[in-house]
């Protein structure tokens, strides 16, 4: 009866069912298997979540090979995978049945169960196995192999290549069976995740070098709330090569979480060998090529169209390398000032960045002609003012222009920036979270108007909205 239904009622009858469902259709017959194998279907492999383990890679290339539906995907996801045995570990030393009981001290500790104690030796056993199989996979070259065999298949079954792209991090680490988001991962481990995207962004790379695959939206570490807490370290551009390389000016959209550079503290805060540990990690910091490596990708995408940057402030122990990596993170903007000027630019947001006011002003006064959207949110001035920065819509061809959380230069009374005007006007939004008036929002007209603004001289607010704020704030930028 279902082999008598035209194949557009058929679809109609597809279009009702889960994909499990529609797979098990499939195996009824030869006939049901090509008419269920139409819009409905091939949809469920548009977009598609691939962590980077063997399994998950391995099956990537069977899917893809010989034009297979694996070869259908737009939208790509890729998953590096971290694996935290901390808790699992403590949970056993100390038999406390609440993963909580480890962070808290204060609740009650309750001896855990035999049943429970087994499911964490087998949780704890299953992460170790697979952590030895992850680093047996990149010891030996596999991953990148069967990455880069799964993209030149894709590349072979379409000239479009893919829609979009993106890298993010997953953690395991309360049992063997659920992932968390690196925000809730804390600061603790956040090191072992930021080396975790830096291997994951810079195989990609290669991979995608090696497949000539082209594409078409880059999302480097940068959605939410996936990628909170974790970005990408800034020294991990500079081990890729951008230039000549013409599927990487193909990309039309790029939005990139960049963090600042891993060093390690302990060699530098402790033992006989301190005081060149730190001159060691100060190097480190002031290594100007993991600045400039952000400047080099982005003049590499000729074409781009639309640009995220977001900053993520990693606070060291040490106070000296705190006040040196103050100072050395306005070179971001520095570097981009030096880039030569996107011609089909027309979306900018820059987020969590440091500049002076002549390098802001010359990388916006550079897309001030293609630019027609601009958000700048928790940008902080280490020298200069706001004003010229804020006379300069008169002299672009914005149609929105989106101001959160701007700071002065740390030698003013206040470094707020608070913006004046009603509240609400035709096409002029003032609104915030701290004290009312940091944010504002305009479009239209407005849009190329002068922005007048002061800063704020009001007391400190310690409301908890205020502090809901604060912990979002750190949660995307770092920071303290």
């Amino acid at each position: 009866m279902l082999d008598a239904l035209s194949n557009e009622l058929f679809e109609r009858v597809v279009c009702c069912l889960p994909l499990d469902d529609i797979r098990s259709l499939r195996l009824v017959s030869r006939a049901t298997a090509y008419k269920a194998t139409q819009d409905k279907y091939r949809s469920c492999f548009r977009s598609k979540r691939v962590e980077l383990t063997r399994a998950a890679l391995e099956c990537m290339v069977h899917t893809t090979a010989d034009r297979g539906l694996g070869s259908l995907v737009e939208n790509l996801t890729l998953v590096g995978i971290v694996y935290n045995t901390t808790i699992l570990r403590g949970l056993l030393e100390k038999g406390e049945n609440s993963v909580h009981a480890l962070q808290d001290l204060s609740k009650e500790q309750e001896a855990y169960t035999e049943s429970e104690t087994k499911q964490v030796v087998i949780d704890l056993n299953m992460l170790e196995r697979r952590q030895a199989e992850d680093d047996e996979l990149r010891a030996s070259g596999t991953d990148r192999a069967l990455l880069t065999e799964a993209f030149t298949s894709i590349a072979a079954s379409t000239s479009a290549g893919l829609k979009s792209l993106s890298l993010q991090i997953a953690v395991y680490r309360d049992d063997a069976s659920n992932q968390i988001l690196p925000r809730d991962e804390g600061s603790q481990r956040r090191r072992s995740m930021f080396e975790a995207a830096a291997r994951a962004f810079t195989m990609t790379m290669s991979c995608l070098r090696a497949s000539g695959l082209s594409v078409q939206a880059l999302n480097i570490f940068a959605k939410k709330p996936e990628s909170l807490g974790c970005n990408l370290p800034c020294d991990s551009l500079r081990h890729v090569d951008f230039g000549e390389w013409p599927a990487v000016a193909e990309v039309r959209t790029l939005s990139i979480g960049i963090a600042d550079r891993i060093v390690d503290e302990s060699v530098a805060t402790s033992g006989n060998k301190a005081e060149s540990g730190i001159q060691a990690a100060r190097d480190q910091i002031d290594d100007d090529a993991s600045y400039s490596a952000l400047s080099k990708m982005i003049a590499a995408c000729q074409n781009l169209e639309n640009l995220d940057i977001s900053a993520y402030q990693i606070v060291h122990s040490d106070r000296n390398l705190r006040n040196l990596q103050r100072e050395l993170r306005p070179r971001y903007v520095h570097h981009l000032t030096r880039v030569k000027p996107l011609c089909k630019l027309r979306s900018l947001r820059l987020a969590g960045l440091m500049a002076n006011t002549s390098d802001l002003a010359s990388l916006l006064s550079n897309h001030s002609s293609t630019l027609h959207h601009l958000s700048l949110m928790n940008i902080r001035l280490t020298q200069g003012s706001w004003t010229p920065l804020m006379a300069l819509p008169l002299t672009m061809n914005l149609e929105t222009i989106h101001l959160e959380d701007l700071h002065g230069p740390s030698d003013e009374r206040s470094e707020l920036v608070e913006f004046e005007g009603e509240l609400t006007q035709h096409y002029t939004v003032i609104s915030g979270h701290y004290a009312g008036r940091e944010s504002i929002k305009r479009q239209g007209i407005d849009a190329r108007k002068e922005i007048p603004y002061h800063f704020y001289n009001g007391r400190a607010i310690g409301a908890p909205r205020v502090w809901k704020r604060t912990l979002r704030r750190r949660e995307e930028f770092g920071g303290r």
